[in-house]
């Protein structure tokens, strides 16, 4: 819905513990029903217009940045989704992110509404444990050919991988815990970067 013929409205609420922002495009013609309904609703709240904007056909959609960012302020865990007429895309990054203070994340890559990744794992997670996830998708589903598609390793060193070809399981692989030596402690470090295609 990103063109000319569309009004972005930003929209700020709390809800449940989170400090919310959202940007929603609606098209210019619904514009003016938007400032009446305003005008008759004699000041409502922002959850108020959110809901509003729903109901006449706004969706969420920002071209430069996310259009959702949730803030929860107890623990400061911040989460930011991007969307382009309604639906998780991104171009250039993770559509989805997630950030803790203790260094946890997870990043999600969408394009066009779908697990999507083409120079690397479209999930990708980083626990406070030490639990390391990565997941390779392509157009939905998940797909690697040159190595395992889903891969985790745990805390104690140990994971397991995962093979798919074109959105079938192929195989599943546990990977034995590094500390099997004795007097030999040895961690496995984070999954190595992908070489960018």
């Amino acid at each position: 819905m990103t063109n000319s013929e569309t009004i972005h409205i930003t929209v700020a609420y709390k809800e449940r513990g989170w400090e919310v922002t959202e940007s929603y495009a609606l098209p210019k013609r619904s514009f003016n029903e938007a400032e009446l309904w305003h005008v008759q609703m004699k000041d409502p709240s922002a959850l108020d217009l959110r809901d509003w904007l729903l109901r006449n056909g706004a969706m969420l959609d920002q071209t430069i940045g996310p259009a959702r960012c949730r803030r929860r302020a107890e623990d400061g865990v911040i989460e930011e989704e991007c969307y382009l007429n309604g639906i998780r895309h991104r171009e250039d990054g993770p559509a989805i992110v997630e950030r803790r203070p203790d260094g946890s994340f997870r990043e999600v890559y969408y394009r066009n509404g779908k697990l999507d990744r083409q120079d690397g794992p479209a999930i990708v997670e980083h626990t406070a444990d030490g639990l390391i996830r990565e997941e390779y998708y392509h157009d939905g589903h998940p797909d690697r050919q040159d190595g395992p598609a889903s891969v985790e390793i745990w805390p104690d060193g140990s994971g397991r991988e995962t093979f798919y070809d074109k959105g079938k399981l192929t195989k599943i692989v546990p990977l034995p815990p590094l500390n099997t030596i004795p007097g030999v402690s040895v961690q496995r470090g984070p999954l190595p970067p992908n070489p960018k295609v």
